[in-house]
């Protein structure tokens, strides 16, 4: 069951969070993530961003507690933060971030400014850099396929799996950015992209992910046969330049 914000963010947390996340440098602190939107179960943490004024300011993401639940304290540049809503495969995971964040300090108005921004962001402005994103992408997946053929020859368990895994990740974010399918949390990460792929594009995905039995070689052999889908969803967004690398690619394809 999820719990409301304000179970989880009480004056005494809010405190807490202030006090470990503020710092000289730091212009403003949010909480995104399930917490902030209220979808908070027993197991979520709180992912806690400060943002401040220059690169040599940011620290490394620390965890901590706060009695049982789990802290991330992370840190970014404001510019860093509006950079990531002028990428496709960032966008789609930030504007509605930052859309649902809630704000815990805003000294000069950045984090406001960013949200009012994400509220009202316009996905179809980045359709020509998809479009880009996809075709650099589907070229630079070929390469797992040859490296899943040479470990079915050899029957390298380890070379199979550690392509396999790469492929499908690369085919998982080509589905999201071509359709610039907005992502509120990576819980409905996949869910969201089967939506938006269609069921035959999902049958492919999960066989990728050996959800349909058999070895390590039938689970690569199956993410070949998410490939060879995915380049069949984008075909129209590819040019002749990707299709001189993925063309090949697919006549090879197990």
């Amino acid at each position: 069951m999820a719990t409301p914000v304000d179970d989880v963010l009480t004056p005494e947390v809010v405190g807490r969070l202030l006090a470990e996340a503020d710092a000289p440098a730091v212009r403003g602190i949010a909480v995104l993530g399930s917490v902030a939107r209220g979808e908070a179960s027993p197991w979520s943490d709180i992912d806690v961003k400060s943002i401040v004024g220059a690169a040599a300011d940011k620290w490394a993401t620390r965890p901590a507690f706060i009695g049982r639940r789990l802290v991330m304290y992370s840190s970014a540049t404001a510019a860093e933060s509006w950079a990531e809503l002028d990428t496709p495969a960032t966008a789609i995971w930030a504007a509605p971030a930052f859309s649902d964040m809630r704000i815990l300090l805003d000294r000069e108005g950045e984090l406001g400014r960013l949200q009012s921004a994400a509220r009202s962001f316009d996905y179809t402005a980045l359709r020509p850099a998809a479009t880009s994103y996809v075709r650099e992408t589907a070229a630079q997946a070929c390469e797992y396929i040859f490296k899943i053929r040479d470990g079915l020859d050899t029957r390298d368990e380890s070379k199979v799996l550690h392509a396999a895994a790469s492929l499908v990740g690369k085919c998982t974010r080509m589905a999201s950015v071509a359709f610039l399918v907005p992502i509120r949390t990576e819980n409905e990460y996949y869910r969201k992209v089967y939506d938006a792929a269609g069921p035959t594009w999902t049958s492919a995905h999960r066989a990728a992910f050996g959800l349909d039995g058999g070895d390590a070689f039938a689970q690569a052999t199956a993410t070949c046969a998410l490939f060879r889908e995915t380049m069949r969803l984008v075909d129209d967004r590819l040019d002749d330049d990707a299709r001189a690398i993925v063309g090949p690619t697919l006549e090879i394809t197990p």
